[in-house]
């Protein structure tokens, strides 16, 4: 148990740490032994139910002991901070809760006790054994259950209603309990005016506790702060307020907690504290020499951070953090810093990672460097780690922590260290860009935050609690599997307000270059006309840079698409650079073919650069790498233009090809030399979008050379295998959705040439016997196999990506293949060549259909990691395995798949989980009834539905479900009914073929004891001619009994008394059993045995069973 919650033993403990004899007085009022020493003890009887007539007193001097530990806790809380801080705020809630319900016990009966007037003999006379036992239950309630403390994930009015009021209704009704049993109840009743019942009593009590609850709430509140933050967040959220930018208000609200004047922080703190608060400084991105000459003024992280809306949620096994119609549904605020601030001073808050999401430029990252710079350095020691900077992914946590802060500290600070010297903190951990991770190691990190969480428990476990915070891409949540309980965030997109207010900070930051006309204005209703692009804080950006000295894009009926807004933004920003470089800062001539030739080189070595990047799962590249990866892609004759001739020596293709644009980002740059540098784009978007714009043009460059190839001369796609044999490209999360948008500009008669290639690629793709015309480049260092599984995937995801309709396999398979052997192959090809996080983007990507022709087409819906090995079968064309695995899924996670979409695995399912986890569902029984299409593991698993639920069904119900097994001769599902069948005599009658079955055609000894002992179970407790139809099959089992083991039916004969609706249920389990003292001790012949003499082989004369 954690500080989110705390037993009243344990908070007792913390309030009386100081003070024995507080201790020693609340045993006494609580009539138990032994709470001081840690474990609690049984007090006399009399002792025990003394104690209980005191908590009805009007005095009531329990509550006003307990009282008194709240106030000196509220004193005690001044300058304390970290663990220390949240023991004490738990005790001081779970015992204003305890004194909550105990003013309310002495409010709604002290008046009466207090008219008995009880002579202490009278007490005496009512202590008996039972009333202390009943004591002792309402003890353990009071002592054991823990009681939550409100959080930001649960609010006060939210906590109040799922815990705190059945804490008290469960302890009132056990008090009740316990007076109801004493001999003077009735009398205090009657004082009481016995106009209501007991339960009114209850509800009563429970109402006065609550409304003290709330009043003592507020006084704590008061005094600590925390408590007035976790109230708020039920009425902060629609209150109005002046808005704070970057977060300033967290940094505020978090102040009021502690005690200025503490001495200064250890060495490690500072250093840490000091490089936090630095990242406030930073310029929200860089820009080029052309933009720093026109004036353009970046405002740096603290101006220019506007505070964001956001969706959250706790999750549990149900949740689908990657669902946008999901989130719609969730809780929402615009209050981010008050949220964060509560969040950070809960106790809950050391126990899972907070999780926090968003959209490409949705501002995760800065976020992370401005709740650094916030989080007062007094209570927290915060480490901020951009995940894509880690040296070892495949670490520790606390190693990859360990090896960020070598290189930013430059071994300046150890993590262990810097625990040990906040200890009287909350250490803060802030990973940032798990997505990153994911595409560094080519895994889907599916267990990186259960890491996160076992991490924090190892830490809590050494002393030193530690609150983690960890972004992500939203569209990785499906395969990033949260833990249950974790708090979530969701960044959503500016409203007006918020782009009016970033649009009004930038002309403020650039007034005087607007002034002077160096830099235009940026109009909101301009920027906020360009629909959900100006929502995203990176495009917003983006538009006010480029914007400051450009016109932007309008579309056709006035909206502009992120594709052509990009398309804008780099494209024209390459294009005037190149401009810039041939004709100075003028404008260039629309009809410049120099210009638009040499910019589209310049955005071919910048689309190297994007690949360069995400072929090898990183966010960055070293000048080294670029270069190697320029050379094998740009051809000999490429000059370059000469306006860096005043650098002491040449520059490197590298350099050249980063060196003009604000977009790309360069790390450790010598002036001279870039080679050991590293780059990387300003957002991972910008990259995304060159690999899609190249990518279609080489398409379309394919397609038009195999028109026009002369005759004799070898057609290759050397570079596009080249360039998509190493990532998935839906690994890129804007990838597939920028070429799609691209591919849609195109005019319809081009868009059937590229979706025609690609359908020929797709046919080639296996038949390549080596990478072709160019070795040199593979940035991967893939093996052969698995770069073409990678390029085949591709293929294939461009392929459903960009067609109209599903495509059919006989459109893709090699002339003569058999269709579905051919992707069989392919699937499996896919699968062993790429890495798990290609692999799981595949399959959310791609998806089939067999009916009525075999097709594939592009997946709407994510998946989830725990279905991956569903998913693999289905597209596999494997149904039965696709059944086992959801079924596995089924029985493991307790849950159904909620977008299955075929009766026999939604069938199969539904009785899986109600034999499994008795998760019965009004509509089942109904599907389960009329489902057409039948399996064999379908007709199994509605055996055992039957043998579980049959008893309850009327025999045309049970008829319905068995007929198409029983017809087609199953041998497995007419053994496993045969309980059922001693259930319902009729079906023996109705189905001929089950007593030929069970005659002659049983696999085993085990089935024959099944049978034999549900045969024997049926002509027992069904009289008269209603059971002639087991002696009929008996008859012939007989003979084959001989190899049985002995068998009692002296309680099956007692069970003929019984009625009906108790008998039918009865029989399955007395089956069972009797199958087991069956035991068969050899193997039963499926032909007629000789008779033998032998208990289970009555005479002839007799009728089997008699």
């Amino acid at each position: 148990m954690g500080h989110s919650s705390m037993s009243f033993e344990m908070a007792c403990r913390i309030l009386g740490a100081a003070d024995d004899g507080w201790s020693a007085r609340l045993s006494r009022l609580l009539g138990v032994a032994a709470l001081a020493s840690g474990g609690v003890g049984a007090a006399a009887p009399a002792a025990a139910v003394g104690a209980a007539w005191g908590w009805i007193d009007q005095k009531n001097e329990l509550v006003g002991h307990i009282d008194a530990a709240v106030r000196k806790v509220r004193d005690r809380g001044i300058g304390r901070t970290g663990r220390e801080r949240h023991e004490l705020i738990a005790a001081a809630h779970t015992a204003l809760v305890t004194g909550s319900f105990f003013t309310a016990l002495s409010e709604q009966i002290g008046s009466g006790y207090q008219r008995l007037h009880f002579s202490e003999a009278e007490k005496r006379a009512m202590v008996t054994p039972e009333a202390a036992g009943r004591h002792s239950t309402v003890v353990a309630q009071l002592l054991d259950v823990p009681v939550p403390v409100p959080w930001v994930g649960r609010g006060f009015e939210a906590n109040l209603h799922a815990a705190i009021m059945p804490f008290f209704e469960s302890l009132a009704g056990r008090c009740l309990a316990f007076f109801q049993g004493l001999a003077a109840w009735e009398r205090l009743r009657y004082e009481l005016g016995a106009v209501f019942g007991d339960q009114d009593l209850r509800r009563r009590i429970v109402e006065s506790a609550l409304r003290t609850y709330r009043s003592g709430y507020r006084h704590l509140a008061a005094s600590m702060p925390e408590f007035g933050m976790w109230a708020l967040l039920d009425e902060f959220e629609v209150a109005s307020a002046a808005r704070q930018r970057s977060l300033a208000l967290l940094e505020t609200l978090l102040a009021a907690t502690f005690e200025r004047g503490q001495p200064p922080p250890a060495r490690d703190r500072q250093i840490m504290a000091q490089r936090n608060r630095r990242l406030l400084t930073e310029p929200l991105a860089q820009v080029t020499e052309f933009d720093r000459l026109s004036g353009v003024r970046i405002p740096d992280v603290e101006t220019g951070y506007v505070n964001p809306r956001f969706r959250w949620a706790v999750t549990d096994r149900d949740a689908r953090t990657w669902d946008e119609e999901w989130w719609d549904q969730q809780s929402s605020g615009h209050q981010l810093d008050r949220f964060l601030a509560a969040y950070f001073t809960s106790a809950r808050a050391a126990e899972q990672p907070l999780v926090i999401l968003g959209h490409p430029g949705a501002g995760k990252s800065l976020l992370t460097k401005i709740t650094a710079a916030r989080l007062p350095a007094e209570l927290y020691a915060t480490v901020r780690v951009p995940l894509r900077r880690v040296k070892n992914p495949a670490a520790p946590i606390y190693q990859q922590i360990q090896d960020f802060l070598d290189d930013d500290t430059h071994f300046g600070v150890r993590w262990r260290e810097l625990s040990d010297a906040s200890r009287d903190l909350t250490r803060v951990v802030l990973l940032d860009g798990l997505d990153e991770l994911m595409q560094a190691t080519g895994t889907t990190e599916s267990g990186f935050l259960h890491e996160v969480q076992r991490f924090q428990e190892k830490e809590a476990g050494l002393g030193s609690p530690v609150a983690v915070v960890v972004t992500s891409r939203t569209v990785v949540a499906n395969i990033a599997n949260i833990p249950a309980g974790s708090l979530v965030i969701k960044l959503e997109d500016f409203d007006k307000a918020q782009v009016d207010e970033w649009v009004e900070m930038w002309n403020q930051v650039n007034h005087e270059p607007i002034a002077g006309g160096s830099v235009k204005p940026l109009a909101a209703e301009a920027v906020w006309a360009m629909g959900d692009l100006a929502r995203q804080p990176l495009l917003l950006l983006m538009l006010a840079t480029f914007g400051a000295t450009e016109d932007p894009p309008s579309g056709a009926t006035g909206g502009v698409t992120q594709g052509q807004l990009y398309q804008w933004l780099l494209n024209g920003y390459v294009t005037r650079e190149v401009a810039k470089s041939l004709h100075g800062t003028g404008p260039a001539p629309e009809s410049d073919g120099e210009v638009s030739e040499r910019a589209e080189r310049e955005l071919w070595q910048l689309g190297i650069a994007a690949f360069a990047m995400f072929n090898r799962g990183q966010q960055s590249v070293s000048g080294e790498d670029l270069n190697r990866d320029l050379e094998p892609m740009l051809p000999p004759q490429v000059t370059y233009s000469g306006h860096r001739k005043h650098l002491a020596r040449p520059l490197d293709a590298a350099m050249r090809t980063i060196a003009r644009f604000f977009f790309i980002h360069t790390a450790d740059v010598d002036s001279d030399h870039v080679t050991g540098s590293s780059y990387e784009f300003l957002h991972a978007t910008f990259g995304e979008y060159l690999i899609a714009y190249h990518t279609l043009n080489q398409l379309g460059g394919l397609a038009d050379a195999r028109r026009h190839v002369p005759l004799g001369q070898e057609w290759t796609d050397d570079q596009l295998f080249a360039l998509l044999s190493h990532q998935q490209l839906a690994v890129g999360g804007a990838i597939l959705p920028f070429v799609r948008e691209l591919f849609g500009a195109l005019p319809q008669e081009r868009r059937g040439t590229v979706v025609t290639q690609l359908k020929a690629l797709v046919q080639a793709s296996q038949e390549r016997a080596g990478v072709g015309r160019l070795p040199g480049y593979n940035p991967s260092g893939r093996s052969l196999l698995s770069r073409v599984a990678s390029y085949t995937g591709n293929l294939l995801l461009l392929l459903v990506e960009l067609s109209d309709w599903p495509v059919a396999l006989a459109d893709l398979a090699p002339a003569g293949a058999d269709h579905l052997t051919w992707w069989r192959s392919t699937v499996r090809l896919l699968r062993s060549g790429l890495d798990d996080t290609g692999w799981a983007m595949l399959l959310s990507t791609l998806d089939i259909s067999t009916a009525p022709e075999p097709v594939v087409y592009r997946r709407r819906t994510p998946i989830e990691a725990v279905l991956l090995q569903a998913y693999e079968a289905r597209l596999a064309c494997q149904p039965e395995h696709e059944l086992q695995a959801l079924l596995g899924i089924t029985a493991l996670h307790g849950r159904r798949v909620p977008y299955w979409d075929e009766p026999i695995g939604d069938a199969a399912m539904r009785v899986v989980s109600s034999l499994v986890h008795r998760d019965e569902r009004p509509d089942d029984e109904h599907l389960l009834l009329t489902v057409a299409d039948r399996s064999p593991e379908l007709d199994a698993l509605l055996a055992e539905y039957l043998v579980r639920h049959g008893a309850r069904l009327p025999y045309p119900s049970v008829r319905t479900v068995l007929s198409a097994p029983l017809s087609s001769g199953s041998v497995d599902v007419a053994v496993r009914i045969a309980p059922v069948a001693a259930q319902h005599p009729e079906l023996l009658r109705e189905f001929q073929q089950l007593i030929n079955l069970y005659s002659r055609g049983l696999p085993d000894a085990r089935a024959f004891a099944e049978v034999f002992a549900a045969m024997r179970v049926g002509l027992t407790v069904w009289p008269g001619a209603t059971g002639d139809i087991f002696k009929d099959a008996l008859r012939h089992m007989v003979r084959q009994a001989r190899d049985l083991g002995e068998a009692s039916f002296d309680a099956v004969r007692e069970m003929v008394a019984l009625p009906e609706e108790v008998l039918r249920p009865a029989i399955p389990p007395v089956v069972a059993i009797l199958a087991d003292e069956y035991a068969p001790r050899g193997p039963v012949s499926r032909q007629d045995a000789p008779a033998a003499s032998g208990r289970h082989r009555p005479d002839p004369a007799t009728s089997p069973g008699e």
